[in-house]
Formats: structure tokens, C-alpha cells, sequence
């Protein structure tokens, strides 16, 4: 864990404060997105980057009202906190979600139920905190096929939602 905190400056709550007022009042909101398992705060106008784990967001939180997560759940296959954790401890702050298949070594982006990433415990998770948003299916290939392999996760992800 100290690690993560060396990663993360001392005043990123500030810097984000600072910014998320600003952009709230453009209308946007401000989310952040796991990236191997940490958080990936992409911050495009102070061209900053910062990864944090979840107890660390967990602080920036409190120090950010407005922030938002982003959550990659093909992402959270091969890193350090599992969905389970994400939800569990910030489901509250969910705002949007990737779903994607891996092999829990890197981000494949395949097909929903080709890899090791368990859906059914995925989607109860979401459930779990009583999501009611968006998802974003990203499965990419170089294949005729995409279609239908987008077509059969939307209704593995429609079949365990019911």
C-alpha cells in the first residue's frame, strides 16, 4: 500500500477540487476510471494521471464532492481490487461501467463469457448497489464477427440481469 501512496501527490484532493468546481459548473461531472486493477484519475485539461487504489479514492471522496467512478470491470480481472471490493466499499459513487472478457492477464477487450471473468457475480454485484446506469460493452476485434459478438454479451449481460 505504500507504494500507492507514493504514487498519488499529497494534494490531488486539492488539484481535483479545484478543477471539479470548475467543470461542474460547465455541466460536467468528473469520473475516474481502474486501470490494472488501481484507479486511473484522468485529469485531460492538467494533462495529470494519477492511479490510486480503492482505500485511497476512498479519500478523495471526502475531499471531492461530485467525483464519480468509472468502473472497468475487465479490469478489475487481473489487478489488485476485484469488483466485489469496488462495489462493496464505493458502489455509491458508480456513475458508469465497461464490461469486457480477459484471461486475467490484460485487457483483451473479448467477448463477454470467452474469458475468466465471472459475469453472474459481476452482475449481482451491480445489483447488489442497485445500479441503474449505463454500460459500456467493449469487445473489439478485427472480425466480421464483432456484431454478433456484441450482440451475445448484450443478452448474456439482459439474461443475468433478469
Amino acid at each position: 500500500m505504500e507504494l500507492h501512496h507514493e504514487i498519488v501527490p499529497s494534494n490531488t484532493g486539492e488539484i481535483l477540487a479545484g478543477l471539479e468546481n470548475k467543470e461542474m459548473d460547465c455541466g460536467f461531472v468528473f469520473g475516474e476510471h481502474n486501470v490494472n486493477g488501481f484507479e486511473m484519475i484522468a485529469l485531460a485539461r492538467a494533462d495529470v494521471a494519477v492511479a490510486v487504489a480503492v482505500p485511497i479514492f476512498k479519500n478523495l471522496l471526502t475531499q471531492v464532492p461530485g467525483l464519480k467512478l468509472h468502473l472497468d470491470f475487465g479490469h478489475t480481472n487481473f489487478g489488485i481490487d476485484t469488483h466485489e471490493a469496488f462495489c462493496g466499499e464505493l458502489g455509491e459513487h458508480i456513475q458508469h461501467v465497461h464490461f469486457s472478457d480477459n484471461r486475467s492477464r490484460s485487457d483483451d477487450h473479448m467477448p463477454l463469457g470467452v474469458g475468466t471473468v465471472n459475469w453472474k457475480n459481476a452482475v449481482n454485484s451491480l445489483k447488489a448497489i442497485g445500479y441503474n446506469s449505463t454500460i459500456t460493452l467493449e469487445v473489439f476485434c478485427n472480425d466480421p464477427m464483432q456484431h454478433k459478438y456484441l450482440d451475445l454479451s448484450r443478452e448474456l449481460i439482459q439474461e443475468l440481469w433478469e
